[in-house]
């Protein structure tokens, strides 16, 4: 897996009003940096330790809160919905579409992530 750095390092300290959605990895509780790959499919696993109703919110100023309760090197994908409810959720990178298939719909996502196409592809 090889991912690459797209952007500056986000910090609650100064982006504490909300976080563009996005993919990120998490490098301390109160830093984050975006990052994409080339190629492959990001998977979300919305249940992974999810106390707060499945990391989602309305308040931009809580984003930061959910992205905490993940680990250090974690990666985690931001994203609103068409409801303007925002997702913060642990994010796995996979090589290939079917097993990225497979495990979508085994935690019952909407959805994964084509790196290649830029796009999403509906489960």
């Amino acid at each position: 897996m090889s991912y690459k750095v797209i952007g500056d390092r986000l910090d609650a300290s100064v982006h504490y009003d909300g976080v563009p959605d996005g993919t990120y990895l998490k490098l301390s509780a109160t830093t984050i940096v975006p990052v994409e790959w080339d190629y492959g499919y990001q998977v979300a696993y919305t249940e992974f330790r999810a106390p707060r109703s499945g990391y989602t919110t309305t308040d931009r100023t809580l984003i930061w809160e959910l992205i905490n309760d993940h680990y250090v090197d974690e990666f985690v994908g931001v994203w609103t919905d068409n409801d303007g409810l925002t997702w913060v959720e642990k994010c796995y990178w996979l090589e290939y579409e079917f097993p990225a298939r497979e495990l979508g719909t085994y935690w019952r996502q909407h959805s994964i992530w084509d790196w290649s196409a830029s796009e999403e592809i509906e489960l």
